[in-house]
């Protein structure tokens, strides 16, 4: 019996022991638990589905930039863009087995892929669902709608590739369109639209993977692409002796032989549109002295696709109101329509021998630097923002500056002066001094001032330009949100540690107990005669 009773005391001691692993390891795991979440909401590591780094993509033995566009790839996207003057810039595409080519309008304010898919009086082309191998319908409808123009369809997957782009294929979501309203422009050559944002304005929802998500996750191309609009090309027309636009995509890095000088890089606000802060404007570098939220109201963006730099209306009627003062030409000379874009000015019925651009002052964007504190300057010069709309009487042109309702739109009319990275991998936009921006003195004969030009960074006075959305939507917010749930857990786990270790020892020994007096009372059983 002394032997059956020590047997029982060995099994009360090992029932004992696992209780106390058993629990603990359940403490253990919960701990673990509780840390990556508070890790994960403040943001510490990302599983947004972001691609991964350049440098995650080297560990992993994924190409790399050297490999994916340098060398002959990056040659062969040069000069990839044409277009009409005002109606964007577009490149080709090829659609679906067998290949169909069509040619697209690249907006970086938009982010659904739509073509053409029935016959249109303003298309010389459309896609042919039926000729592809490769289509697959999401019978789902869909109905876009822009400033200028809407058009509605069908959304559907299918095989692309652009032949004067990098040397891959995948399947995208793309919209077929099959009616359209003030969307075409008659004379343009695209018969579509790319758009390169973000999957938060993707039609009908965010869960329509926009263009280029599909290439950087299918392929081993990295999260990056820079325009280069170059405006008119004077020594090249097309069949109808008409003047086009020229420019370049790259597609998955930066080609250095576009631009000069270094790139200076401004933060994005948001992952949705290139959204970005203006901190200042200025009007032959004096600043409107609005404050910096005007500017910003609603949004700032940078959109290849608008061929306008658009101010909110009280912004662009105080940029009007100043450059009228600044202009050295007689006012009978300037019709009231120029200023609202409904007419020209030409050269040759207000001018003397001088260039239109000459008697027009510079407009200066001052954006919000990368580091802390920090701004630098957009030059714009009126060669820029001047548009040549016919070559009659010596050249005719508009304002290429619009009022908008629906914030700051940072178009063509200012891009065609840099060489823009969309540096999506690092949620940044850079700019640098494009090798084919028509350049201009703006400060007379000696020229020590050409334009356009970056100027700084310099140290910044601005404190909080950005428009406040706080309506139940803010990102702000949301962020603080979770970096106060992390908190929350870290602070409290100490506490739960000892309230958890606390019940095991109650658990783990108060049955030990009742165990303990079961046995004795059962060994007494046994030694009675």
């Amino acid at each position: 019996m002394k032997g059956s009773m020590a047997l029982t005391r060995t099994t009360w001691t090992s029932r004992n022991n696992w209780c106390l692993a058993s629990l603990t390891s359940q403490l253990r795991a919960i701990l673990l638990h509780l840390f990556l979440v508070a890790i994960y909401s403040s943001g510490a590591f990302s599983i947004d589905g972001r691609a991964p780094s350049l440098e995650q993509r080297n560990a992993r033995g994924l190409s790399s930039y050297q490999t994916v566009v340098m060398g002959s790839q990056l040659m062969a996207q040069r000069n990839n863009l044409r277009g009409n003057p005002g109606n964007g810039y577009s490149i080709d595409i090829d659609i679906g087995t067998e290949k169909q080519r069509l040619n697209v309008l690249v907006d970086t304010g938009s982010s659904n892929f739509a073509i053409a898919a029935a016959p249109d009086p303003m298309v010389s082309t459309y896609f042919k669902y039926d000729d592809s191998s490769t289509y697959t319908p999401l019978n789902r409808d869909i109905d876009v709608r822009y400033t200028v123009g809407s058009w509605s369809g069908v959304l559907g997957r299918e095989k692309v590739s652009l032949p004067a782009g990098p040397d891959v294929s995948f399947t995208a979501n793309l919209a077929g369109i099959l009616e359209s309203d003030n969307f075409y422009i008659n004379g343009s050559y695209w018969q579509g639209i790319l758009g390169l944002g973000y999957a938060d304005i993707a039609m009908p929802d965010s869960s329509i993977t926009p263009f280029f998500d599909s290439l950087v996750t299918q392929t081993d191309i990295p999260n990056i692409f820079t325009i280069q609009l170059c405006g008119i090309n004077y020594t090249v027309t097309d069949s109808n002796d008409r003047l086009f636009t020229t420019g370049t995509l790259t597609i998955g890095g930066i080609d250095k032989e576009l631009y000069d000088g270094k790139i200076t890089y401004t933060p994005l606000r948001r992952e949705w549109y290139y959204e970005v802060i203006i901190t200042d404007m200025k009007i032959n570098n004096k600043s409107l002295g609005m404050d910096c939220k005007e500017y910003n109201n609603d949004r700032t963006i940078v959109d290849s696709g608008t061929t306008r730099l658009r101010l909110p209306s009280n912004v662009f009627e105080e940029v009007v109101t100043t450059m009228k003062r600044e202009v050295n030409l007689a006012a009978d000379l300037i019709p009231e329509g120029f200023w609202s874009g409904l007419l020209t000015i030409c050269k040759d019925k207000v001018l003397n021998g001088t260039e239109m651009w000459e008697h027009f002052p510079s407009l200066t964007v001052t954006l919000q630097g990368e580091a802390v504190g920090e701004e630098f300057d957009l030059l714009i010069t009126p060669k820029q923002y001047l548009k040549l709309n016919d070559t009659a009487d010596g050249g005719c042109y508009k304002l290429g500056i619009a009022p908008s309702s629906t914030g700051t739109v940072l178009g063509v009319t200012l891009m065609e002066g840099y060489y823009v990275v969309f540096d999506r991998q690092n949620t940044r936009i850079g700019f640098a001094q494009s090798r084919c921006a028509k350049t201009q003195c703006l400060d007379g004969p000696s020229c020590n001032l050409r334009a356009p030009a970056i100027l700084g960074p310099f140290k910044s006075d601005a404190v909080d330009c950005a428009f406040d959305r706080s309506g139940g939507t803010s990102h702000a917010m949301e962020i603080a949100g979770y970096i106060m749930l992390a908190l929350c857990v870290l602070c409290f786990s100490p506490i739960l540690v000892m309230y958890l270790h606390l019940k095991i020892k109650q658990h783990c020994f108060s049955d030990d107990g009742y165990s303990r007096q079961h046995n004795e009372a059962s060994t007494e059983m046994e030694d009675d005669p």
